[in-house]
């Protein structure tokens, strides 16, 4: 892979979570693709979307604003925000219409061009915090 093509494939892999309104574009990531987010159990990509599927659906206009991208040719480090207006029921918490800005920071381990491994952390107590339920 070309080494623009390396120096994206952090953004284009997020990116594509927002337009698919889920997990990323199976053709960014290998075919043994695991996801560690927060403190949840590893998963596939198919585990990844389920998750990212929630997030997108309580906050329907939910997008992420990248801050910073550290970038090898064997790893991404890339730091990030997600916007969003709470309109539908987040792990048991009713829509409040209350607008988020959450931290992020993911890990990328990168192989043959791909992702290989994504390990985040999504700030769920901010989220909480944020729409009052904490």
């Amino acid at each position: 892979m070309a080494d623009e093509d390396i120096s994206t494939l952090g953004r284009r892999f997020f990116e594509s979570q927002d337009v698919r309104r889920g997990g990323p574009d199976p053709a960014l990531c290998t075919d043994d693709y695991v996801a560690r987010i927060n403190s949840r159990a590893e998963a596939d990509v198919n585990g990844h979307d389920e998750f990212a599927r929630v997030l997108y659906t309580a906050f329907s206009d939910m997008r992420r604003e990248f801050d910073d991208f550290v970038i090898t040719p064997e790893k991404q480090v890339i730091r990030f925000h997600l916007l969003g207006t709470h309109d539908a029921e987040f792990f048991g918490h009713a829509p409040t219409g209350k607008t988020v800005d959450v931290p992020c920071l993911a890990i990328l381990q990168i192989r043959d061009g791909k992702v290989a491994r994504l390990d985040g952390i999504v700030d769920l107590a901010t989220i909480l915090q944020q729409i009052g339920a904490l």
